[in-house]
């Protein structure tokens, strides 16, 4: 499939320069270092010795000099036929037993109507081979070396472990087929697991026919999947297929409802992780000199026909299964039942005998189908324990060591479902699901590696084509997504198992991410990747343009970009009182451990991890306040767990805005209303500061009303709202508490959790199952609108201040954003674990009741108490105590961020204490009033309850567009500033934010406006409020324009501009 490449009009010599220098990556000695041979003690074990390749005729047109390496000959059929054979290994595993029972599956249930599927499912599993073998061929290694020598060792060892983990599965789903297959011969007389100690032995004749050579074990095989097409076709032949619909079936895509799982299978059969680091090691077996641009060119060209025409055959084979059983069985009564172990006999029922019984054809295609797939299996099995753990070991040994890997679980599964036939159709999905998890784990590192210019050199390949292969590699990824989600769903009960399958599922995720943004070589270890490799002015031109004003290497460019940037971080009043107050409650600057590896690059430290650790958790608080409580239990009771996935993903929009204001506080030293103090003039930043002060009271209303709340429970009524709300005000000096207080929201929401136990299936379903149906817009307007609060923005920039950071040594700074990140991370992660606990308990207890439309915060605690009991512990209890907590942290996170509003924006003189009684005040004496006014009925407080909403909704634009206006400005953030593509995503989630709330204050106006000289009014304020807008979008900044909505945004690590 690859072409030659363009000859340029050069001399010899640069030629013979360039010919020597194309691959930038080192190569070992031997260009072929794979598994081979007896290897003796001290001695490097390669796979194909010199004496073991194939030796390929030399160029015909190399000029007599020897120099033209750049040269591609002209076709040849006598190199095609020696370089023939690598290619047939690989489509074996396009004809594994687990393919045949795809195809029957597919013809059965969906008759003709997904060939079309099949032919570009197996054009898509070509192009990924096609990769691998480029990777082999263009740099001596196959890909379980490349990814030992590329990754760090914890990782190259989880690939490891998953690709052995999916080889073990597929040589599972191979073994069985082939003594499947010996039982039909054998007429039921050999059982199950004699057939797999028979197939076992397959790993001994590969070690013979390798003594023979490699072209001897290529015949082998040649003649096995010749047995398949002749009995294959023969079956076709004896079938006779519809051609009309067979050709419609080819040509004319179709879907329906009823066969999206076999459509997946299909696709999820096309590639076998274990095949991808199979074919890199497989099309070494040719002797091709590395240095000979012209020779590798020329192996690439010969192997892409081969392995084209192999695939070809395969499809055929496949073709022929598929049509076979879309003739006999499609809509019959026994099409739902078909699998592997009674396809023969159905065969033999619907066909007859014949010259030859169908059941033995049937049964040698499958026997050649098992028994080829299982040697391959073996083999692969060599390269890849032989190439990521590099061992040295004799190759009886290590075959001996990969084939039992593989053969144990095996007879025991054998031995186990050997009672029915449904038992190993159930097998059998459980092995589909394991190899498509591993999926990612081949595809991504290849793709990574193919497409790196110092590991492939001229070979590397185009933009274009990378974008194909990763649209291709995602779109299987999706597809066995597909596949992994509805069998979970099907399969995971009890709540242990659902704890056990969503550790594993964010760990798993965890480390496709990891791999999918592994931007280079040999990275020492996690951190490195969380530092945005490539810091260095040097090594990257688009930073080098930073450094035109620096007078000084030592400032590296940070100063003068950030020139509002204090010197010491500690003259911020954030961080130091004005009056020389000592006042116990500031927040002081933490002196960090700056303890550095020897080579003076920071690495990752647990105890520096610690030592930043505290910021990310109190602004996690916002996402646990009194409002959020109250969405997330209306959101279960009215919605059920259909609106989990909402939450999730609202909670995720949520981190990213954070993100961007710890990004702001720690690379320019001042938090968001300082900045806002300055960059806008004084009407703009007074109206800035009123939408704040308003928001915060709006937010400190709630949380003092759910403290308040909690207290009245826990009081059995004894002490009022009123109360409890002036119990609330006087404990704002609990700032050391905050770890305790969100501690007894989890273990108080987690004790409610376990006594009502929610179903396992549904919560997962709706995690991962986007619905929204027309009776639900409301609440899940409402779960998103919590996500933000507008007060939290501003605290978030000032408290990650409060640890000492040098502004200018940006190595520094970005060690700080790191470590924050990750707290942030765990800190969100912990909050959206509290709220899906209290949806899901809702859901279970009052989803479809009567009560559900009229459950409230108020009143939740007495629901809760009639419809699941005292216990151990009155649960109504637990519910006072987990909404108290949430209460008063709430309260707390809000008077430091009045704090920091009030000074940041006012530029206030004054003694902290002082200013701690302002802000507190401006909250409290409107809390104090409304709870009075409200607390005639539950009703009133609920109708307290949306205004407030709807305060907030009105006043998250005042905080969220100047931090990102400001965050993508470099005349602020210099080179920390946000990149295109993280600006235009920032401003999309912003975007969807604002819309979403928009649609909550339209919604309520519409339903509480009433009178002409309101409607004025609101119209009125909305024209106003919408002018503002505009202005903070479009505002200029010293003539300079700052992104507005033209530019969205790019993710919070890239400094790429």
């Amino acid at each position: 499939m690859s072409s030659p490449p363009q000859q340029e009009n050069t001399s010899p010599d640069s030629k013979d320069e360039e010919s020597r220098h194309l691959l930038t990556a080192p190569l070992p000695q031997s260009t072929s270092p794979l598994i081979n041979g007896d290897a003796d003690d001290g001695e490097e074990e390669f796979a194909y010795g010199s004496g073991e390749k194939i030796h390929v005729v030399e160029f015909d047109s190399v000029p007599i000099d020897g120099v033209d390496y750049s040269t591609v000959p002209p076709f040849s059929w006598k190199k095609l036929w020696q370089f023939t054979g690598p290619g047939f290994l690989m489509s074996i595993a396009f004809l594994d037993p687990g393919n045949l029972e795809g195809d029957l599956q597919a013809g059965a249930i969906a008759g003709y109507s997904l060939l079309w599927l099949l032919l570009w499912a197996t054009v898509m599993g070509l192009m990924i081979q096609l990769l691998s073998a480029r990777i082999g061929v263009a740099t001596g290694r196959h890909l379980a070396e490349l990814c030992r020598e590329e990754y760090p060792r914890w990782a190259g060892l989880l690939l490891w472990f998953m690709a052995e983990v999916a080889l073990i599965g597929a040589d599972i789903q191979e073994v069985i087929g082939s003594a499947i297959a010996i039982k039909i011969l054998s007429r039921g007389v050999l059982p199950l697991w004699a057939g797999v100690l028979i197939t076992a032995s397959d790993c001994f004749l590969l070690l013979v026919l390798e003594n023979y050579g490699i072209r001897k074990l290529e015949a082998v095989f040649a003649v096995l999947i010749s047995t398949m097409a002749l009995s294959f076709a023969w079956m076709f032949g004896d079938a006779k297929p519809n051609g009309k619909e067979l050709l419609a079936g080819l040509l004319i895509p179709k879907l329906s409802s009823r066969t999206v799982r076999q459509a997946v299978g299909v696709v999820g059969c096309v590639i076998m992780p274990h095949n991808v680091f199979l074919h890199s090691a497989l099309v070494q077996s040719r002797e091709i000199d590395l240095k000979k641009k012209g020779q590798v060119q020329e192996a690439l060209n010969y192997y892409s026909i081969e392995s084209s025409f192999a695939l070809l055959i395969s499809f055929m084979i496949n073709l022929f299964v598929t049509t076979v059983f879309a003739k006999g069985f499609y809509g019959s009564e026994q099409a739902g039942s078909l699998g592997l172990v009674n396809a023969g006999q159905f065969l033999q029922d619907k066909y007859g005998g014949g010259l030859f019984p169908i059941l033995y054809i049937w049964g040698i295609g499958l026997l050649a189908a098992g028994q080829s797939s299982t040697i391959t299996g073996t083999y692969a099995g060599q390269f890849i324990m032989g190439g990521f753990l590099d061992l040295r070991l004799k190759k009886w040994l290590r075959a001996l060591i990969t084939r039992s890997c593989a053969i144990v679980p095996t007879i025991i599964v054998a031995l186990i479902f050997n009672r029915s036939e449904s038992s190993l159709d159930v097998l059998n999905e459980w092995l589909n699901v394991l190899q498509s998890i591993q999926i990612p784990f081949a595809l991504i590192p290849l793709l990574t590696l193919v497409s790196k210019e110092d590991i492939m050199g001229t070979f590397k390949i185009g933009p274009t084509l990378e974008r194909v292969a990763w649209t291709i590699a995602v779109l299987v990824m999706v597809i066995n997504g597909y596949l992994l989600l509805d069998f979970f769903v099907s399969e995971v009960n009890g709540l242990l198992f659902v704890f056990l399958v969503c550790s594993g599922t964010a760990g798993y995720i965890a480390f496709i991410l990891y791999l999918i943004s592994h931007g280079g070589g040999n990275v020492a270890n996690w951190f490195n990747l969380l530092r945005t490799k490539g810091y260095s002015y040097a090594e990257r031109p688009w930073l080098r343009k930073t450094m035109v004003n620096s007078p000084s290497s030592e400032h590296d460019g940070v100063v003068e970009i950030n020139k509002h940037v204090p010197e010491d971080r500690e003259s911020n009043r954030l961080l130091s009182d004005d009056d020389g107050d000592d006042d116990k409650n500031k927040i002081l600057a933490i002196e960090i451990d700056r303890a550095e590896a020897l080579d003076g690059v920071p690495h990752f430290s647990w105890k520096k991890l610690w030592e930043f650790t505290g910021p990310g958790f109190l602004m996690s608080v916002a996402f646990l306040d009194p409002g959020n409580l109250e969405g997330d239990l209306q959101a279960g009771a009215i919605a059920g767990y259909s609106l989990l996935w909402l939450l999730m993903w609202s909670t995720f929009m949520g981190l990213v805005i954070q993100l961007l204001s710890l990004r702001l506080g720690v690379a320019t030293g001042r938090h968001l209303a300082e900045i806002c103090r300055e960059e806008y003039p004084n009407w703009a930043r007074i109206l800035l500061w009123l939408m704040a002060e308003v928001a915060l009271i709006g937010a400190d209303i709630q949380e003092v009303i759910g403290s308040a709340i909690a207290i009245k429970i826990l009081s059995q009524g004894v002490i009022p709202l009123w109360g409890g709300v002036l119990i609330t005000a006087s404990d704002w000096k609990l700032e050391a508490f905050f770890a305790i207080l969100i501690s007894t929201m989890a273990l108080s929401f987690a004790w409610m959790f376990a006594e009502t136990r929610p179903s396992s299936k549904e919560l997962i379903i709706g995690l991962l199952l986007p619905r929204l149906g027309s009776k639900t817009i409301q609440t899940a307007v409402g779960v998103v609108g919590c996500v933000i609060t507008p007060h939290n923005v501003f605290l978030y920039s000032a408290l990650v201040q409060s640890r000492k950071i040098d502004p200018k040594k940006k190595d520094k700074v970005q060690e700080a954003l790191n470590y924050y990140s990750i707290e942030s991370y765990i800190a969100v992660f912990v909050s959206f674990s509290i709220n899906l606990m209290v949806t899901s308990v809702f859901a279970k207890g009052f989803y479809g009741t009567l009560q559900a439309d009229s459950i409230g915060l108020v009143n939740a605690g007495q629901y809760l108490q009639e419809r699941y009991g005292g216990g151990f512990f009155p649960i109504l209890y637990i519910w006072g105590i987990g909404v108290l907590a949430a209460g008063q942290s709430s309260t707390m996170t809000g008077t430091y961020a009045g704090q920091f509003i009030m000074e940041g924006f006012l530029n206030l003189k004054m003694k902290k204490w002082i200013r701690s009684v302002i802000t507190r005040s401006c909250a409290i004496v409107p809390t104090i009033i409304v709870a009075i006014y409200f607390n005639r009925s539950e009703d009133s407080l609920d109708v307290l309850n949306e205004w407030l909403n709807v305060l907030q909704g009105m006043q998250i634009p005042f905080a969220v567009i100047p931090l990102l206006t400001l965050v993508s400005n470099e005349k602020i953030m210099g080179i920390f500033k946000i990149g295109k593509l993280m600006e235009r995503t920032v401003w999309t989630v912003a975007a969807l934010v604002i819309i979403i709330n928009g649609y909550v204050m339209l919604s309520f106006f519409l339903s509480e406006v009433n009178g002409l000289l309101f409607g004025f009014v609101a119209c009125l304020g909305a024209s106003a409020y919408v002018a503002f807008l505009v202005y903070l979008i479009s505002q200029r900044h010293n003539r300079a324009k700052l992104n507005g909505f033209t530019h969205l945004t790019n993710c919070v690590y890239n400094l790429n501009p």
